[in-house]
């Protein structure tokens, strides 16, 4: 398998981020033009934890959004996860996953905390994932952000591992 690296985005990642959004089914349902995705992944890097898995080559394969203080101002959110469609079940996922987990503990100073959680009705992969990972569901909004798209709330403890500073 290639070594994938995951790193700070840089404003020359977006262009491809921007296109791994538009062809996923995220991108489809929440930006429905490119604009919209360039805006927010814009808002994304200067506002926000905006971290991307890279192959060897530097290339951007998916990324990460996320806000150390995003829900209710004190635990960690993720915003967006996406890998890029040919780089899916390689686990980069998993490894964007638990790079925003102890980020964030790192960014809060904190050895343990709740972390939150979106995801939409139509994509269960995801959601399985997430449970089988230790998230819980906790809630369902129906029509949060659009209509006859019901979001839901997950929620897990996240511990800083023994090895992370």
């Amino acid at each position: 398998m290639e070594q994938i690296r995951i790193r700070a985005a840089q404003q020359a990642d977006l262009d491809a981020c921007c296109e791994m959004l538009a062809e996923s089914r995220l991108g489809e349902v929440y930006y429905p033009s490119r604009k919209m995705i360039a805006d927010a992944l814009e808002k994304a890097v200067s506002q926000d934890s905006f971290l991307v898995a890279v192959n060897s080559a530097d290339e951007p394969v998916g990324f990460i959004w996320y806000q150390a203080r995003g829900m209710f101002h004190s635990f960690p959110y993720l915003h967006m996860i996406v890998v890029r469609s040919d780089q899916q079940h390689t686990g980069i996922g998993r490894k964007l996953m638990q790079t925003y987990e102890q980020d964030s503990l790192r960014l809060l100073g904190a050895l343990r905390t709740k972390a939150y959680l979106l995801v939409a009705d139509f994509n269960d992969r995801a959601f399985e994932i997430y449970r089988k990972n230790g998230y819980e569901l906790i809630n369902q909004f129906d029509g949060l952000f659009r209509r006859n798209v019901n979001e839901r709330l997950m929620v897990k403890t996240i511990t800083r591992q023994a090895n992370t500073q």
